[in-house]
This record gives C-alpha cells, sequence and structure tokens, in this order.
C-alpha cells in the first residue's frame, strides 16, 4: 500500500472504502476502524442496508467532530467519510471493513495517515565563545514524494472468491507524499565541514547578504563575549524544524563580502514537540574565527521541503579583536576599500587600470595593490556568462507563457516538438584562445591562427525533436 501524507491544517481529507463483488454477494455493511491509544482497532464509522443514514460512532466523533459519510449503495461500490480540518490525533492507522451475508468479514490492508508541519523561523542564534561538547541524540526523517495520482488506493484479495475491499485517502487540493521516519538513541558527533553555497543552492535561496541594511532578527545580549582572533566559538540555532525534520545549517556572511560560506552543524539535537506532531532542533557549530570575521553575521536557515521565504535568522554581529601584528601595514585604510567597494558594485567590468584611476585620485597605488583588496573581499576576475539578450518584456511574456505549464505530464510534452538553430563556422572559432609560448616567438606557425576574412563563413543547422507515444 502507499503511505499518504497531508499538511497540518488541511481540509476535504477523504477516507474512502471501495470494493468489488460478485453477481451472488449481498453486501450488508461497511465498517472503518482506526487504532485508538491502545493500539487496538476501534469503530469509527459505519454504513449498513438496516440504517436510513451512515452513522459517525462515538470514537469517530472524538477523532473528527463531524464528517461526511456516503451511504450504502450498489453504484459506486464505495463508502466515503470525508473530514476537515487536519490535525495531529488523526495521525494512525485506518482499514475497512466489509461485511457480506453468508460469509466472514473482509478487511483492507492498514492504511497510515501522516500528517506533515511546516517549520518555523529559528528561535535565535547564540554566540558562545568557549566550544561546548554536546552529546547530541539524533533523529531523522526522509521524505519519498508519490508520483501517483491524487487517489491513491489498496487492493486486499480474499479468500472468497473475486471479491476485494481497498481503502484510499486523498486530498482534491494537494498531491500525496511519503513520510517514513526513522530514529537512533546514539550520541553522534559529526566534524566540521565547510561547503561552497551550491551545495545547498536548490533548498537555501531566499538568503541574501541583505543583514547590513536592515536590523538583524535577534537583538544583541549586553554582554556579549568578547572573542580574540584564533578563539574557537560555538554558535548555537534552535526552533521548530516541522514535520519531517528539516535541517539546520549555517551561513556566515563577512563585511563586504557578498558570497556567503555555508556549514553544516558540528552537533544536532532534535527532540518530538508534545501535541504539536512535529520536531524542535537544536544544532551548534564550533568554528575558528579569524581577522576577517569581525562584523561577520552567522544565519541560522531552515532547510525543508515545506520551508517558505526567509526562513532564517541572524546572530549579532561578531566583534574580533586582532592579535599584535608584525610586518608592513597596508597602504590603505578601512575607509578607502570600502569606496573600493562601492566602486566595483558601479563598475563589474572594469579592469584593474580603470578601477586605479577613478578609485583614490590623490594616491599613487599599484594595480596589484587594487586586486590584493578585492580578492580580500572575495572577488576574483573571471570570465562573463554569456546569455540571451531579453529585455523586461520578453521576460515576463516568457514567465506569463511557463507559468501555466507547470503542471503538464508526460503525455501532454509528447505533443509538443522543439527546436533550436545553431551556428557552426567553417574555419576557426571567434572565441579568445590562449597559447603557451616563449618570447620572441610570436610569429612562429605553432604558435599563430590561421584566419580568413569574416571568419570563413559559417553554417546555421535547424533542428527539432519531438517524443514518440507508447
Amino acid at each position: 500500500m502507499t503511505n499518504i501524507s497531508e499538511i497540518l491544517g488541511t481540509d476535504d481529507i477523504k477516507l474512502r472504502c471501495s470494493y468489488t463483488k460478485d453477481s451472488n454477494d449481498r453486501v450488508s455493511g461497511v465498517t472503518f476502524l482506526t487504532v485508538n491509544d491502545s493500539d487496538i482497532f476501534v469503530k469509527i464509522a459505519e454504513a449498513t442496508i438496516f440504517s436510513t443514514q451512515p452513522e459517525l460512532l462515538p470514537y469517530g466523533v472524538y477523532l473528527f467532530g463531524s464528517a461526511n459519510i456516503t451511504k450504502l449503495s450498489d453504484s459506486p461500490s464505495e463508502v466515503v467519510l470525508t473530514f476537515n480540518n487536519l490535525n495531529c490525533k488523526h495521525e494512525r492507522n485506518y482499514i475497512c471493513k466489509l461485511s457480506v451475508r453468508d460469509t466472514s468479514p473482509t478487511y483492507s490492508t492498514p492504511m497510515p495517515l501522516f500528517v506533515k508541519v511546516p517549520p518555523l523561523k529559528p528561535d535565535r542564534v547564540e554566540i558562545i565563545k568557549a566550544p561546548m561538547d554536546v552529546l547530541t541524540t539524533t533523529e531523522t526523517a526522509r521524505v519519498d514524494t508519490s508520483t501517483s495520482s491524487v487517489t491513491e488506493s489498496v487492493t486486499t484479495s480474499t479468500s472468497t472468491g473475486t471479491k476485494s475491499v481497498n481503502t484510499s485517502m486523498s486530498s482534491e487540493t494537494t498531491k500525496s507524499a511519503a513520510i517514513t521516519s526513522q530514529r537512533s538513541n546514539s550520541s553522534t558527533t559529526t566534524s566540521l565541514l565547510n561547503f561552497s553555497t551550491s551545495i545547498f543552492d536548490n533548498n537555501i535561496t531566499t538568503t541574501t547578504n541583505t543583514f547590513y541594511n536592515s536590523t538583524s532578527s535577534t537583538e544583541p545580549t549586553p554582554d556579549s563575549p568578547c572573542i580574540i582572533e584564533g578563539d574557537n566559538i560555538t554558535v548555537k540555532c534552535s526552533g521548530n524544524v516541522g514535520k519531517p525534520a528539516g535541517i539546520l545549517t549555517f551561513q556566515k556572511f563577512r563585511k563586504h563580502n557578498i558570497q556567503s560560506t555555508t556549514y553544516v552543524a558540528t552537533t544536532t539535537k532534535i527532540e518530538e514537540i508534545p501535541d504539536n506532531c512535529s520536531y524542535y532542533s537544536t544544532s551548534y557549530l564550533i568554528f575558528q574565527v579569524t581577522a576577517e570575521d569581525n562584523l561577520a553575521v552567522i544565519r541560522c536557515v531552515v532547510v525543508s521541503p515545506l520551508a517558505g521565504q526567509d526562513m532564517f535568522t541572524d546572530s549579532e554581529q561578531l566583534k574580533v579583536k586582532y592579535l599584535p601584528r608584525s610586518g608592513r601595514p597596508t597602504v590603505t585604510s578601512q575607509r578607502e576599500d570600502r569606496a573600493l567597494h562601492r566602486l566595483i558594485r558601479r563598475m563589474p567590468f572594469a579592469n584593474s587600470h580603470v578601477l586605479k584611476r577613478q578609485w583614490l585620485l590623490s594616491r599613487r597605488l599599484s594595480n596589484r595593490t587594487v586586486k590584493n583588496r578585492l580578492k580580500s573581499a572575495g572577488r576574483k576576475s573571471r570570465r562573463v556568462t554569456r546569455r540571451p539578450m531579453l529585455s523586461d518584456r520578453h521576460q515576463r511574456l516568457r514567465l506569463a507563457w511557463c507559468l501555466p505549464q507547470r503542471g503538464w505530464n508526460l503525455r501532454t510534452w509528447r505533443r509538443i516538438n522543439l527546436s533550436g538553430e545553431s551556428r557552426f563556422l567553417l574555419h576557426v572559432t571567434n572565441g579568445r584562445m590562449r597559447v603557451w609560448r616563449q618570447e620572441n616567438m610570436t610569429n612562429t606557425s605553432r604558435n599563430t591562427q590561421p584566419a580568413v576574412p569574416y571568419d570563413g563563413g559559417s553554417v546555421i543547422i535547424w533542428s527539432a525533436s519531438f517524443m514518440i507515444a507508447s
């Protein structure tokens, strides 16, 4: 059978008991059962030929309050129980009992119902100077999305001919998904890992470097710990991570550095919230601070398939005291460096020669100084990514066309032909090429590239592809 899961508070949840029978079978009733707090199956509703209206039994009233139950009839051969406002106490196994005259009852396979809960923003992010030794009880949850239709059914064959009973549950507004939870009560400590932001790009798409333009969601504590360069500090983040349990990850944003550094938690402790069918997670990150971490902000992000936008909380800015240094001091001040960062945001395509002339008119600086300041801010000269030239109007029209097609299935795409065209040069490529050569060997044949006027012509190839329906 297929597990079913719906989001907390969803309406129009259907328990569907459908069956098939022989021509000589006389169905006398259909009963819905579920597991009570003592792990015993009890009746919650039934529809019989002996009563004019289906009846919601006492335990069903306790679970649903009220529900709509269809009458027992030959066509269609099913009875449907519909209730609203899905909550935690509905998360249990359900079965269907089919009663036939002169035949023993037939029971369906138990069908579990899982309740999904969206996560909340982390409560707060705390900075602790001393590293902590945290024993962790890890509790993880895995989410498996189902590709089946909105209504799922499970059939159980009986020992008396061709009769069968199947139960199903559906929500008319959302697709079904399955949640499988596994728990382990073991103390685990995970080593600190450092990933680039591309590891979590699919899940963390809204965490941009905006904390310098807005107030932090966590107010600084009056007795902020004194952090010295080289200290190991602990960052603590806790909050409701929903169900299935989400993951708390950390991002470090340095001053004047657009790119962030993403970390996984060193240790994590997770526990179930009573009467809320959700999980509360506490994660710790231990790392060594450097001078570049001064005024940096640690962001705690909830990663979950149910997480909405801006599901993060920022810490207070780190105040790192520098150790005494030896060697030659930098020729520019922090204020002058900030002016360079503002300039590079206005002129991202300018080279170091142009930036040097535009940066400090009254100072004589080398190109190497400009490159060193940009490198310390995480900027490197990279090849520009090429993309189609689209105006704002073109982008709006393309988005307006794509949005209605999001729900297309494979059957619909099989009726679509995909076409495209590309230009191929006959002789050379018009892209930039580099060569490793010795000095004064510029014009040797092996170090030059033959060229013809207008690149020697080109060929444009058009092609189309389509799917063959099976």
